[in-house]
């Protein structure tokens, strides 16, 4: 009578799917109920650490063989099949202090199979109410699956990290044949604990191996603790380019994440995101909410929405200088949303296309000009522009004037030379007192002046060089010098 008491409660206990989870990946997990604990009933997918941290993803056999580090790969390196079979980690992703699973979850122990076995009959006959039925996955006869549990154990094999030749050789093996999952309890540093379900038997095997092994993951939930999942969730329906979401704020969580259709969308402290990746067809939302210690909740809020692909609005904030150089107009703006590039005219005439926000317009006109600003993607360029008046200026004073020589001897030639100024064709030079000892006066265009000089003591001279382009004559530099004789 026990016995029968003991199988009803069994077929009442532990086949209860409770809802679902998702991960800092995005993944989503079915949750079971097996006897007060909840499992996820399905091989882990996540690549990141509960902190956002990314896992390395390793392809290459001798890579995977030398890393120490956390890693995953897909079965074969074959990713179509990821959903159904999940990927598969080493063990130091498992031992890793970032967490692997999610917040309020850990890798399944060594103590939580033994507590299961127990209550499945020991390990001898546990191992059929974890399998999934039939042969859809398994190799035949898949001997004893019930499922009852509803932890439908998935045979994705094993990546090989024996660094015996002949078995690297095989990297990959058994898929279909059995089910091997790490236990969270290390052996040392380099070894952990897993547990094999095989096709042909009704067993769980317990044993030890060595950490570059590849299996797959399932995880247990801390506790019985959910936070409350989001309400009154909504996604916009034909928003230009992109998707809002917003929700009601759920008391105690940290964070919330959101995922599309089956992607993820992001994480974030506020009730609302932006998802500039929406599809054009109508699409689920959902929603989670994240506490620091339970981790995120068991169900989600949802709603579908959809963008409608549009051009950009146009460009706002256009500023186009006022002679503020004399090589040149400068055009800045601000950044539209979904903007690839930008078309820049000046009148009419189209001078640029940049991709940043800004642009310099050498072929600029000294008279004030319209400058208009057009914002551009995939889908178009906007209706309207942006503009501003601009034109560009007279040279600025030249940094400098210097003396080739010391002015030590008199009826000699002296050199003047200014730094050149951005902008200018000519140069003017003038004086701006005209003392008695200087026999002729400046005439230079360019940057150098000669000057000759009749040497009186303490005569004092100023000279003024201005730069010149065709915008007129720009402001000068003035150095002053006294004249003396040795």
């Amino acid at each position: 009578m026990k016995k029968l008491i003991f199988l009803i409660a069994l077929i009442f206990l532990v086949n209860n799917i409770y809802s679902q989870v998702v991960d800092r990946s995005g993944q989503v997990y079915t949750v079971v109920s097996i006897y007060g604990n909840y499992v996820m009933s399905e091989n882990y997918r996540g690549v990141k650490y509960r902190n956002g941290s990314n896992l390395d993803y390793v392809t290459d056999s001798t890579e995977w063989l030398a890393n120490m580090i956390g890693t995953w790969c897909y079965y074969n390196n074959v990713s179509t099949e990821y959903l159904t079979y999940g990927r598969l980690y080493n063990f130091f992703a498992i031992k890793d202090s970032r967490g692997l699973c999610p917040i309020g979850w850990h890798v399944i122990t060594k103590t939580e199979l033994e507590d299961l076995s127990d209550y499945l009959g020991g390990y001898g006959s546990a191992g059929g109410p974890l399998k999934e039925t039939g042969t859809s996955h398994w190799t035949t006869p898949n001997t004893g699956a019930t499922n009852s549990t509803g932890f439908t154990a998935i045979p994705n094999g094993y990546r090989s990290g024996d660094l015996d030749i002949e078995r690297t050789e095989r990297q990959f093996k058994n898929k279909g044949n059995y089910s091997f999952y790490w236990l969270k309890d290390s052996c040392g540093d380099d070894f952990g604990n897993y547990f094999k379900l095989s096709y042909d038997n009704n067993d769980i095997e317990q044993n030890i191996n060595e950490g570059q092994f590849g299996y797959s993951v399932r995880c247990v939930k801390e506790g019985s603790t959910f936070p409350s999942a989001p309400t009154g969730v909504s996604a916009t329906d034909g928003t230009c380019n992109h998707v809002d979401i917003t929700w009601n704020a759920v008391s105690g969580v940290e964070s919330y994440i959101v995922v599309r259709g089956s992607s993820l969308v992001g994480s974030t402290t506020s009730t609302s995101y932006i998802d500039n990746n929406a599809s054009t067809s109508s699409t689920i939302y959902k929603v989670w909410s994240v506490d620091d210690v339970n981790g995120p909740s068991n169900s989600y809020g949802s709603n579908y929405g959809y963008k409608t692909n549009c051009a950009p609005e146009a460009p706002t904030g256009v500023v186009a200088t006022d002679g503020t150089y004399a090589d040149k107009v400068v055009i800045t703006w601000n950044a539209v949303d979904y903007a690839t590039s930008y078309i820049v005219k000046r009148g009419d005439t189209q001078i640029g296309t940049p991709t940043a926000c800004t642009l310099d317009d050498a072929g600029a006109s000294c008279t004030s000009t319209t400058y208009k600003v057009y914002a551009v993607n995939e889908y178009g360029t906007s209706a309207s522009y942006g503009s501003n008046n601009g034109n560009k200026g007279v040279p600025a004073a030249p940094a400098s004037i210097t003396c080739a020589n010391p002015i030590t001897s008199c009826t000699v030639h002296q050199t003047f030379t200014c730094a050149a100024s951005t902008g200018a064709t000519s140069y003017t030079w003038t004086w701006v007192s005209n003392p008695a000892d200087v026999n002729h006066g400046p005439t230079g265009t360019t940057t150098s002046c000669y000057v000759h000089f009749n040497c009186v003591d303490d005569n004092y001279a100023q000279i003024m060089v201005q730069g010149v382009n065709a915008c007129g004559t720009g402001p000068g530099k003035i150095k002053s010098f006294v004249l003396n004789t040795p």
